[in-house]
């Protein structure tokens, strides 16, 4: 009995080949672990990893860490963009990096940043 499966797409992740575009997008996103960013924010990349990281972002009104807000204040029931600690801790993941574990968003943030910021230097 033969069952036919969905071909699985093949991940493509951040490499050292991109180092140079690492560097600008760091350049950009880095330090920050609240933003969610233009879909532009990776126009240096290809397509495939583009979407691996654009996704409706759902605003939580209960609570106020998890409530989105546009650019003037005004909460939003939701946004498509990149969530940026995501997007810092995928290229350390991508890329095997170690980093420290932190509470806090903006400290996780700073985190992945260093760490990405050391492979940069290397």
């Amino acid at each position: 009995m033969t069952i036919k499966t969905a071909k699985k797409k093949e991940i493509v992740r951040f490499d050292a080949t991109m180092k140079p575009q690492i560097e600008k997008l760091l350049e950009t996103i880095g330090n920050d672990g609240h933003t969610i960013w233009k879909s532009s924010v990776l126009k240096e990349f290809s397509q495939e990893l583009q979407s691996r990281f654009i996704k409706v972002q759902k605003s939580n009104k209960k609570d106020y860490k998890s409530t989105i807000f546009d650019n003037n204040g005004n909460v939003v029931d939701e946004c498509e963009g990149i969530y940026g600690l995501s997007l810092l801790g995928t290229i350390c993941n991508d890329l095997g990096l170690e980093y420290d574990s932190k509470i806090g968003r903006g400290f996780q943030a700073r985190c992945y940043t260093e760490s990405i910021q050391n492979w940069l230097a290397a």
